[in-house]
């Protein structure tokens, strides 16, 4: 059995995936309470991790909010447990279960779960977007995660006026616009959540058709993926999202697009449980 162990900013999600089949899910609570320390979320994660260890695991994928150190298995930045900033899981995890363990960040397990249990089986060039809690983007080129500099823009023919002015321009509009992103997740309310015409959508659409066009000067994917809470309200600032892409990007690029929002539920576990089936070393 694989087991794909995502740690988000409220629950702890388990997949658990044998011969290619998906057994089963578990969604538990990351922290209780708000004087749950370190320690006590580990000894909560490893309770869980045993109490669905029914057969040998031959391994575990890990998806976390934070900047990674893949190799040493070391989280920078996980925002929800500021306590484990510098913990070396990945060995912690390994001694328990006497098993390999592969970490990664959730925006490329996201990806992976996409590429491997979603609609994208038969893509090999794909670019996903999350749009909360995290905000960012990965890009499977070739069937493989695409690791590279991800700055290094060059592709001015999808612009609707190609221009490597422009170019340059998008490439330094990169991380204004996924902090831009950040913003408005921060400031999106329930009451807007459920009014397709509050104003505030066109604006997001706009935002999230800019981020799609800095992508495609980088990129070719052959589709492009919307996940993440804010994915799911996709029919409400679609309309937008695509004026915004028409005004800048080459009409015959947007023929070939195939733009959607993800229906996969856990992506991130089932992509955690991908690094471990597909042996994939990042």
């Amino acid at each position: 059995m694989e087991l794909g162990l995502d740690i988000g900013y409220r629950m702890m999600s388990m997949a658990m995936v044998k011969n290619n089949e998906i057994l089963n899910f578990v969604d538990k609570p990351i922290a209780t309470t708000k004087r749950d320390c370190n320690r006590t979320i580990m000894d909560k994660m490893l309770a869980s991790i045993h109490s669905v260890a029914k057969s040998r695991i031959k391994g575990i994928g890990l998806s976390l909010p934070s900047r990674v150190d893949e190799k040493k298995g070391v989280m920078y930045d996980i925002n929800n447990i500021p306590y484990w900033k510098g913990m070396g899981i990945k060995k912690i995890l390994e001694d328990e279960f006497n098993t390999k363990v592969w970490v990664n960040n959730d925006i490329n397990c996201f990806a992976l779960g996409e590429k491997y249990h979603g609609m994208c089986k038969d893509f090999k060039d794909i670019v996903c977007i999350s749009l909360g809690p995290n905000v960012g983007a990965s890009m499977i080129v070739n069937n493989k995660l695409y690791l590279d500099n991800k700055y290094a823009f060059y592709n001015a023919q999808c612009l609707s006026v190609p221009c490597y002015d422009c170019v340059r321009i998008y490439r330094s509009s990169f991380i204004r616009t996924i902090e831009d992103l950040h913003f408005f997740i921060k400031g999106f309310k329930d009451e807007m959540m459920d009014d397709p015409s509050h104003e505030i959508w066109n604006e997001f659409g706009v935002h999230v058709g800019r981020l799609v066009s800095i992508l495609l000067c980088n990129y070719d994917p052959q589709v492009i993926v919307l996940g993440g809470n804010l994915a799911r309200h996709y029919v409400h600032f679609a309309e937008s999202m695509d004026k915004y892409l028409e005004q800048f990007i080459h009409p015959q690029v947007l023929l070939n697009m195939i733009i959607f929002a993800s229906i996969v539920d856990h992506q991130q576990a089932l992509g955690a449980t991908s690094m471990v089936k597909q042996q994939i070393l990042i």
